[in-house]
């Protein structure tokens, strides 16, 4: 309970941050970059404010209904209220990053660090998940045995872990040579790397177990 009302505060708190500072920047702003990190949108500094609240509201909402769902696996549960909460922070401030100069210069770093440190902080989590309709890694194998997805969970968070420290490296080698083409390359082989890999273990533990 403690954890989920802290994320109400911080994630209300935040949204007020938000909405002073949209609330000093012109009345029309960057709303969003191309691939190679030029503006090609604008909007109303209104329309930022708006996504913003938007995605608070969002968040709040999914808190409701993890919390109703996950009521009786409270360590599953506070791993959920862990990823959410970086979820939520960053598609809070986004709208704004975007629509300040500051932030169209370095939003190959912000989308490195944001992706990078969720993969983290989601393998730190991922552990503690219980099956669940919500997050996971959810294929048939897992979601009908209980020790098949702790065991899949379990390795795919070292390798979430992982796959989080590479893009975290890969967002700053891009922000270096400014190279948005490199940065979407690698998140896309890592990603994909890092769920191909995770799900192969998952049916090799399966075929071990049901002797396939």
């Amino acid at each position: 309970m403690k954890k989920i009302n802290l994320l109400t505060v911080l994630i209300l708190l935040s949204s007020l941050i938000v909405v002073f500072l949209v609330t000093t920047l012109p009345d029309r702003v960057p709303i969003h970059l191309d691939m190679n990190g030029a503006v090609d949108q604008y909007s109303s500094k209104w329309f930022v404010l708006l996504g913003s609240c938007l995605a608070s509201i969002a968040t709040l909402l999914v808190q409701i209904y993890l919390r109703k769902t996950h009521n009786k696996a409270p360590e599953a549960l506070q791993g959920m209220m862990s990823i959410l909460l970086v979820v939520a922070l960053t598609i809070c401030w986004l709208p704004y990053v975007i629509a300040t100069e500051f932030g169209q210069q370095n939003l190959l770093l912000y989308i490195g660090v944001f992706l990078g440190g969720l993969f983290i902080v989601m393998g730190n989590s991922m552990g503690l998940l219980k099956i669940n309709s919500v997050v996971g890694f959810r294929v048939k194998w897992t979601m009908t045995d209980e020790e098949i997805w702790r065991k899949t969970h379990r390795f795919g968070g070292y390798v979430m872990v992982i796959a989080g420290i590479l893009i975290l490296i890969s967002a700053l080698m891009a922000f270096l040579f400014f190279s948005p083409t490199f940065l979407f390359i690698a998140i896309l082989v890592i990603t994909l790397s890092m769920v191909l890999t995770t799900t192969r273990h998952s049916y090799v533990l399966y075929k071990q177990k049901h002797k396939i």
